[in-house]
């Protein structure tokens, strides 16, 4: 990994705007709550056509995210995620067809919104809480990060499965620190660290996986990371700049 200020001198095609939600895990996160004896880890999904309660989709208290109970068990209340915005919960921690089993080591209930939204503000101080998930054969525990914590990407492991943004006309992929666009967005964001390059874009001899961008022309960011990339790419563009 390296750690890198940019300078601008290639020859620069636009920049698209950065949007959409990840979740890295910051060193001091602690380890997950013990999970009830009751909560299956052999969970097998069941057949849909008769294990689906017929009921509306039901607002699972994480946004734009519905699901439906699974008749037939006894001790917990799996929920099968029925519909999902894409991105609406952080990291991709749910997806469509995923099964809920347990929020914060603790059985999924019945009552799901009202568990989650008292999960929810503990996780208001924390920043996170855990879930455990069903998804395709296999049962995981993960975190929902709601973007408390300003993270040192230097330091930081970032996971595999990451959801990131297209760095405009420099042929890589980077993420950087964000909240809610109601929250903020980007402004806390100070590093941007890259998580793929085109193998022949203009990027290729500069930038790796896992490097992190630190500033622009010789000065760390001071200011939103993403914006000031963007207009750093913005200002090379002009004709007057030949592209440095």
């Amino acid at each position: 990994m390296n750690r890198l200020t940019l300078s601008f001198f290639l020859a620069l095609m636009g920049v698209g705007m950065l949007e959409a939600t990840a979740s890295i895990k910051p060193l001091d996160m602690p380890e997950a709550p013990p999970l009830d004896k009751t909560v299956p880890l052999d969970f097998k999904l069941p057949d849909l056509k008769t294990s689906v309660k017929r009921m509306p989709h039901t607002p699972m208290g994480l946004g734009q995210c519905y699901g439906k109970q699974l008749q037939g068990f006894k001790d917990i209340q799996p929920w099968l995620i029925t519909k999902i915005w894409d991105g609406v919960v952080p990291g991709d921690a749910l997806l469509l067809d995923d099964v809920l089993l347990a929020v914060n080591g603790k059985p999924a209930q019945v009552d799901l919104g009202r568990q989650m939204q008292t999960v929810k503000r503990k996780a208001s101080q924390d920043g996170y809480f855990w879930i455990t998930r069903w998804r395709k054969g296999k049962v995981e525990r993960c975190f929902i990060d709601f973007g408390k914590k300003i993270y040192d990407l230097t330091q930081t492991q970032v996971p595999g499965m990451l959801r990131d943004w297209k760095l405009g006309p420099l042929g890589a992929n980077g993420w950087c620190f964000h909240r809610k666009t109601s929250e903020g967005a980007s402004q806390d964001a100070r590093q941007i660290i890259i998580t793929a390059v085109e193998e022949d874009g203009p990027s290729a001899k500069i930038l790796q996986e896992k490097d992190v961008i630190l500033g622009i022309d010789g000065k760390d960011f001071s200011r939103d990371a993403r914006r000031a990339l963007a207009e750093a790419i913005n200002e090379a563009e002009k004709e007057e700049n030949t592209g440095t």
